[in-house]
């Protein structure tokens, strides 16, 4: 695979295995349990690098657009990486977008993401992590461009979901159930292509092809290339619930010629 440019936001930047050049060991402590062995990434731009959030560096509220909603609405640093709280009142929503941004080129692209998360009530906090072309409500809005895992905030199941230049949104069945205060390892991989577009959800253990239907929605993403950011939004419906996300990653790659 060439790379072309990669873009990396390490909620643990002071892991073994993080390093910022061009030779990059896929992390063997930084909360995802990896342990692969290390390969070259090829050159990278420090203008798409993903501020650092947690781990060994401060968060700092001015590296990313927030948005935050009903009382009691919090985004902040927290043991392990960032805390979303929820408000009381009627909007409930915390979230963060990447100021970095890239726009989707009209050729061949693979795109990678992969997050750590943990709710505090599954039948009280939603969320919303992946990429998407602007940031919106995860209980009901969707993305016009956007590659990324949905829980509601009134039940416990995850589906991933994919929409390319105003298509209509298509979901997975679900992919797995969430659990209270349960670390999850969530993501995806996806190649854009014209003809042979292909992705897959991870879930835990468990990886999950996408459906014909979301391989369409990928190929329309190079009919009107978007500008796209990281999204890691949660929705609350009912007191102060939380979402914990400790690791989150993402690399944006030349697909193979």
């Amino acid at each position: 695979m060439k790379t072309d440019f990669d873009n990396f936001l390490s909620l643990n930047p002071g892991a073994k295995g993080v390093m910022p050049h061009s030779r990059m060991r896929i992390p063997i402590e930084d909360g995802f349990g990896g342990g692969a062995a290390a390969y070259d990434i090829g050159r990278r731009y420090s203008k798409l690098r993903f501020p650092r959030a947690a781990g060994g560096s401060s968060y700092v509220a001015a590296d990313w657009t927030e948005t935050k909603g009903g009382t009691g609405a919090d985004i902040a640093r927290a043991a392990g990486g960032i805390l979303l709280t929820c408000g009381s009142s009627s909007t409930l929503n915390a979230g963060i977008q990447s100021l970095d941004q890239w726009t989707t080129p009209a050729a061949d692209q693979w795109i990678t993401f992969m997050c750590r998360l943990s709710v505090s009530d599954i039948t009280a906090v939603g969320f919303s992590v992946g990429i998407g072309n602007s940031q919106a409500d995860p209980a009901t809005t969707d993305f016009t461009d956007g590659i990324y895992l949905r829980k509601p905030a009134t039940t416990a199941l995850v589906t991933g979901r994919v929409r390319g230049d105003s298509g209509t949104a298509a979901a997975t069945g679900t992919l797995a159930t969430a659990v209270n205060n349960t670390d999850i390892l969530i993501g995806f991989s996806a190649k854009l292509h014209a003809t042979t577009p292909a992705g897959q959800w991870v879930y835990g253990g468990t990886i999950t092809p996408f459906t014909d239907a979301q391989l369409v929605q990928l190929i329309r993403f190079l009919t009107t290339p978007a500008t796209l950011f990281m999204q890691l939004c949660a929705k609350g419906s009912a007191g102060n619930p939380t979402v914990l996300i400790q690791a989150a990653d993402l690399q944006i790659d030349n697909a193979d010629a």
